[in-house]
């Protein structure tokens, strides 16, 4: 078989792969836009803005090759089949970690929605005891303030969902 049969047999798949990698290039693009533009607007750390872009773009990834691979005539019960098997798998090995799941995720949506930025001074209440200090990182699992009496705290992030807290006045340092 020649080179011109091979192309002319797959010329429909190879047309639609080269859309597939056009539409994840740009989406890429505009995700990292997207993170940029929110990450200079909120004043986010420049390591949070890595590891929400790593886990933005692997979730591109995991989309575009599911399409890919259906263009290439796998057939849909088997991608179905792979990615429960997969999340299976996954599910299983951070079944022990579900708290630092949950604050993954808990993270990934204090970073779109939430006004908390580094060196707001902050109220978190718990039960019978506030917690107010300095945000010194808002990381993908934790918050770290900074307070006058017991220093630097790490918080997760689901408890920073949980609870009601009070943004307080800037500091004067």
């Amino acid at each position: 078989m020649d080179l011109f049969n091979v192309l002319s047999t797959y010329q429909n798949q190879a047309i639609q792969t080269l859309v597939v990698i056009l539409l994840y290039l740009f989406s890429r693009f505009a995700i990292n836009f997207a993170i940029q533009r929110r990450m200079l607007s909120r004043s986010f750390g420049q390591d949070r803005m890595i590891l929400v872009r790593r886990v933005l773009r692997f979730l591109i990834l995991i989309f575009f090759g599911i399409v890919f691979a259906s263009i290439w005539g796998v057939k849909q019960g088997d991608i179905f089949l792979f990615l429960t098997s997969v999340l299976t798998v996954i599910g299983i090995g951070f079944f022990a970690q579900w708290s630092i799941l949950s604050n993954i995720t808990a993270g990934l949506i204090l970073f779109f929605s939430n006004d908390i930025r580094r060196g707001n001074n902050i109220t978190i209440f718990e039960k019978d005891v506030e917690i107010s200090g300095t945000v010194q990182e808002i990381g993908l699992v934790f918050f770290l303030i900074e307070t006058k009496d017991r220093g630097m705290v790490s918080i997760p992030n689901t408890l920073i969902l949980q609870k009601m807290i009070a943004l307080n006045q800037p500091s004067s340092k």
